[in-house]
């Protein structure tokens, strides 16, 4: 049977290398913290375009502003998607079947209308969005930007969150005179991005603040234990 004082003893070492491991606990909860950061983001490009669509929507245009209806957009690139990466068809009620680029710039709004029959979906809005910047000529619409969602149905399609929130930029169009100040569109190009966290990154992110709760907590009560211990030592 152990004495008492060397239960004590013993105790009382186990407490200091203890002690020692929770100094190191802030330092792994600030790697956790830094590591579950951008460096372990992906960015997912989702590019919508003519396509082998043919020219066709209406484009009107008055003073800087624009409203585009049922512009075809027959291709669907996407890349850095955690499923799903690759090219497919855009299909809708655009001439041949595209699917339809819909934008207002003084309601700002835009949207694409369609489906994806290569990811299994079927006609919806694929997108939805507005503008916060842009510039119209004679020839159409160039460098518009913006913040846009996407069908929840295309998100679960490559693998992301239902939430993710994408970016236009470069959205161009260019169009063909019909009439004045309206014009048929001739070659568009819809480009999305969103920056979205490895799965992994949530993990160390979690694991991160509970190490730094550990530490924090340990900290408080590992002294006034200390103290308990040596002065049962003494009394023995």
């Amino acid at each position: 049977m152990i004495a008492e004082p060397q239960r004590a003893f013993e105790v009382y070492g186990g407490i200091e290398m203890f002690k020692q491991f929770c100094k190191f606990l802030p330092t792994l909860a600030v790697l956790c913290l830094l590591f579950s950061g951008s460096a372990y983001a992906d960015t997912v490009i989702i590019d919508m375009g003519s396509g082998l669509a043919p020219s066709g929507g209406v484009i009107t245009v008055s003073g800087g502003n624009a409203v585009g209806t049922d512009i075809p957009l027959g291709s669907l690139s996407i890349a850095g998607a955690p499923t799903g990466n690759g090219v497919y068809d855009l299909s809708g009620s655009a001439v041949s079947g595209a699917a339809s680029l819909d934008f207002n710039t003084v309601a700002n709004t835009v949207t694409v209308t369609g489906a994806v029959p290569g990811l299994g979906i079927t006609d919806t809005v694929l997108l939805s969005g507005s503008f916060t910047s842009f510039t119209v000529n004679a020839n159409g619409i160039f460098g518009a930007t913006g913040p846009d969602t996407k069908s929840a149905l295309l998100l679960a399609a490559l693998g992301l969150p239902a939430n993710t929130q994408f970016d236009f930029f470069g959205f161009s169009l260019t169009g063909l005179s019909t009439g004045e100040n309206t014009y048929t569109a001739i070659s568009t190009d819809f480009k999305n991005t969103a920056t979205v966290p490895e799965p992994g990154s949530g993990a160390l992110l979690a694991i991160g603040g509970m190490f730094l709760g550990l530490a924090l907590t340990v900290g408080r009560k590992i002294a006034p234990l200390r103290v308990f211990v040596a002065q049962t030592s003494s009394a023995l």
